[in-house]
């Protein structure tokens, strides 16, 4: 059972509106919080990353954000802790991350709807899995 998610964020409020977030978030606030400090991860058991990635006029994205804060921030996950990456990257990104292990990164599609982002994240329309080894089996269960 998951004990506690904490985000870090530059900002400790929520700006932009979903319907539905505000009472997702008030059934569940004692297990979520909100930091500028990525050291206050160190007791979550999850921890996401979703920025944006800016890509050029050719289509080229620049990882460089991406990989910094995923090497800031697996520093001070606990040893147990999973890292999502939810961000716009190609396929093949998670494999050029050399400070998690491959049980303890996870990439997510995203599948966002504008104005439907609660309702997506609470009953997706599939889930896709795989495994950073293509010659082992992915049945074991996803933390």
């Amino acid at each position: 059972m998951l004990r506690r998610a904490c985000s870090v964020a530059s900002i400790g409020n929520i700006f932009h509106f979903r319907a539905g977030l505000d009472r997702l978030l008030a059934a569940n606030r004692d297990r979520i919080s909100f930091s500028a400090t990525a050291s206050d991860l160190c007791d979550s058991d999850i921890a996401y990353i979703s920025a944006d990635v800016p890509t050029d006029d050719e289509g080229e994205s620049d990882l460089a954000e991406i990989t910094a804060l995923i090497d800031r921030i697996s520093l001070h996950l606990g040893d147990g802790a999973v890292l999502v990456v939810l961000c716009q990257v190609p396929p093949g990104f998670t494999h050029s991350i050399s400070t998690m292990s491959d049980d303890r990164l996870i990439y997510q599609l995203e599948t966002l709807i504008f104005g439907r982002a609660v309702e997506r994240a609470l009953t997706p329309q599939r889930f896709v899995a795989g495994c950073a080894d293509p010659r082992k089996s992915a049945t074991q269960e996803i933390p």
